[in-house]
């Protein structure tokens, strides 16, 4: 018993001092494990692990205890006075791209990683000599405290659906200061720096983003059964487009 309450407590301290190192002090537990210590805090496998169980414990609680909180036709702003039939397409369409999103999330960020860290591996290339597995390392804490933060923001405002609205809207510039400030305490960047630095790191890893937005795409309508799971039935003549782009 005191063996099992001694390894609990041990995980749950690590737990804590990652998260809250990770927040005042993030190139401690970067540069630490790095460097090739272990057990002061929690690995990145671990962490990230963590984070995305997390992050879909969130969506859950918030479809199952808060479904009306934020609809699709909210985020997108439709007006399904205007074109009904559209605006439901639209809606519809992106209801399963959310619940593909959801339930294919390990995989997505698994394979969003790499993409990152070949984004900061290209901007910092002349800063600490790190080489692209720690750049892996380095964009797997940060994406994942990156995200602990906006679901956490995203919790904290399911009170009030205007406020949980502009939350959602507030995450992607909480997510980049929170980059750039990792940025910044790891490679020890000047405000100007890491200004520029960030431009560019957002700037060619849009780019990069598009790409794989573009892959998933073309994945999508060249799979059929992708395609009608994400295409609803009153909208299947759209199945029939990519074949006009492939003659």
């Amino acid at each position: 018993m005191e063996d099992f309450k001694d390894r609990f407590l041990n995980i749950d301290n690590t737990l804590l001092r990652t998260l809250r190192h990770m927040t005042t002090k993030p190139e401690v537990v970067i540069l630490d494990y790095i460097n090739g210590v272990r057990g002061k805090y929690l690995n990145p496998v671990s962490y990230i692990t963590l984070t995305l169980a997390f992050v879909v414990a969130n969506y859950y609680v918030q479809a199952t205890f808060f479904p009306d909180i934020l609809t699709v036709s909210d985020m997108m702003n439709l007006d399904s006075s205007k074109n009904p039939a559209f605006d439901q397409m639209m809606a519809e369409n992106m209801e399963n791209f959310l619940q593909f999103t959801i339930d294919n999330i390990y995989l997505l960020t698994f394979a969003t990683i790499p993409f990152l860290a070949l984004t900061s591996k290209v901007i910092f290339w002349k800063m600490k000599d790190l080489n692209y597995s720690e750049h892996i390392v380095l964009n797997t804490y940060a994406y994942s405290h990156a995200y602990i933060l906006t679901t956490l923001m995203s919790l904290a405002s399911l009170w009030n659906k205007e406020v949980f609205y502009w939350s959602s809207v507030m995450a992607s510039l909480l997510m980049i200061l929170y980059y750039a400030f990792t940025m910044k305490r790891v490679f020890d960047l000047s405000f100007v720096g890491i200004l520029a630095r960030t431009m560019l790191f957002f700037a060619f890893g849009a780019v990069l983003y598009v790409a794989l937005i573009l892959i998933m795409i073309m994945i999508i309508f060249l799979n059929p059964e992708l395609r009608e799971s994400f295409i609803p039935k009153e909208s299947a003549f759209l199945l029939d487009l990519p074949q006009y782009f492939l003659v």
